[in-house]
């Protein structure tokens, strides 16, 4: 009898191990982890997801790409992962059956302006898109510094899993500052008022989607859809003088028709307009394909209004827009 429990002990222990280091029982998934991280790389090769995304709305959907249900995933989707809960894991921790799914992960929604993702009801990846709410209907600054990734994965049905979702970005940051303006018929001694110019981007793509299945990472999480105006604030230094705007906007291209315009807030008079495509073509050094991409434009009234960028961006050359 007692060779008989040895054998069945024998027999016993190595599923018993199997177990314990999986931590999964298959029948109602108890102990499974599927881990969700994330990670983001900019333009370098170290991990970076922490110094720029604060929050992450991961949609789960299966392998038609249709989303999840709550009842199956245990929670709602999207789950919403606030700046503490990455800190603590950068990711998540899933209780989900075997099978094929894609994560989607945005990031940064509703952190500087306003993000509304659109579609969710259809449940269908390729229909879901995202914008400012607003963007079509009045005037808004700009858009959150977003952040976009997607990958399809392979679940196994009863071991422990891990995978990591990289994002890409899906804006571009803008600055611009005017310098030397001085209202029409004033004293050159004058000095700016904060209501004096205005800022205004026009035929800005207004959204993206989430299916970017055929994207190379040049062309990931680029702007579609609607052209529309944006109006940031031009900010007045009383110091130096200078009107001063930050901002973001979705992924452009440089053959896009967007266009950046300086006005006189009283007349409505436009000052002066350049297109992204000039401005891209005559200051080779600002790369918009870059993950984090910046747009610096100076603008200078002077006896004729000049285009320039920061010195610490220009090769040896002369550094005016539209001069050989």
């Amino acid at each position: 009898m007692k060779k008989v429990i040895k054998h069945i002990l024998y027999l016993c222990l190595p599923l018993v191990s199997f177990v314990l280091l999986t931590g999964c029982i298959k029948e109602n998934l108890e102990g499974c982890e599927r881990c969700i991280g994330f990670e983001y790389f900019a333009d370098g090769d170290t991990d970076v997801f922490l110094e720029y995304i604060q929050r992450v709305s991961l949609y789960v959907f299966d392998e038609n790409d249709q989303m999840v249900s709550t009842s199956q995933l245990g929670r709602e989707n999207p789950i919403i992962l606030e700046q503490d809960d990455l800190n603590k894991y950068q990711g998540v921790k899933l209780m989900l059956t075997g099978g094929r799914y894609r994560f989607v992960a945005l990031g940064n929604p509703n952190t500087e302006q306003h993000t509304e993702v659109y579609n969710i009801d259809s449940g269908n990846m390729s229909k879901i898109l995202y914008s400012h709410p607003d963007c079509t209907t009045t005037e808004v600054e700009g858009n959150d510094p977003l952040y976009l990734g997607s990958k399809v994965v392979d679940i196994p049905d009863d071991v422990n899993f891990k995978t990591k979702v990289r994002l890409y970005s899906s804006h571009q940051k803008v600055t611009v500052t005017v310098k030397g303006y001085i209202p029409e018929g004033s004293d050159i001694n004058a000095l700016a008022t904060q209501s004096d110019l205005k800022l205004r981007l026009v035929d800005v793509s207004s959204r993206t989607d989430f299916y970017q299945e055929d994207a190379t990472v040049v062309d990931q999480n680029l702007a579609m859809g609607d052209l529309v105006a944006y109006n940031p604030t031009l900010m007045l230094d009383n110091e130096t003088g200078w009107y001063e705007a930050s901002f973001n906007i979705l992924r452009h291209t440089a053959d896009s028709t967007l266009a950046f315009e300086i006005i006189e807030s009283a007349t409505e008079r436009v000052l002066f307009t350049v297109s992204l495509a000039e401005f891209l073509k005559a200051f080779y050094e600002v790369d918009i394909t870059n993950q984090e991409a910046l747009i610096p434009m100076i603008v200078e009234f002077a006896d004729e209004v000049i285009v320039t960028i920061p010195s610490w961006m220009l090769e040896h050359r002369d550094p005016i827009y539209g001069k050989n």
